[in-house]
């Protein structure tokens, strides 16, 4: 699967990229995930945006790394949601974003957290080993 963080290069190019994945993710689920879905996509912009050729260019892996560690004390080479709000300090329409999901109650930040999953689910190692295997 190709990598989506290189196509981003502008914040607006990483929305676009993040409510592409999200819409894909919510395909036949019921309106109760699309909230979700919704609030979702700046949070995600923001992980593709630090990502991409215009930040880190870490890529893909970088960010299903970061979206799967929220809150937790990581050094500043490690994806993170921590680490995300620090490399976009010249953006802050996705920092803030990303740092006010940060600051929500934990089960509200763990829905957006499955969120985020469910929309990287293709570049999962552990999704992408099962469905080779057939599982």
């Amino acid at each position: 699967m190709d990598d989506p963080t290189i196509l981003v290069g502008s914040p607006s190019e990483a929305m676009t990229a993040a409510q592409a994945l999200l819409d894909s993710a919510s395909a036949g689920r019921d309106h109760h995930y699309d909230v979700w879905a919704t609030v979702a996509v700046a949070p995600l912009a923001a992980m593709l945006y630090a990502a991409s050729p215009v930040g880190n260019s870490q890529g893909i892996s970088w960010v299903v790394q970061a979206a799967t560690t929220i809150d937790v004390a990581t050094d500043a080479d490690t994806p993170s949601w921590r680490n995300t709000i620090a490399a976009l300090d010249d953006q802050p329409l996705l920092s803030n974003s990303l740092e006010r999901v940060l600051g929500w109650d934990t089960r509200q930040r763990d829905s957006i957290a499955i969120t985020l999953r469910d929309a990287l689910l293709p570049w999962l190692p552990t999704e992408s080993a099962r469905r080779a295997s057939g599982e």
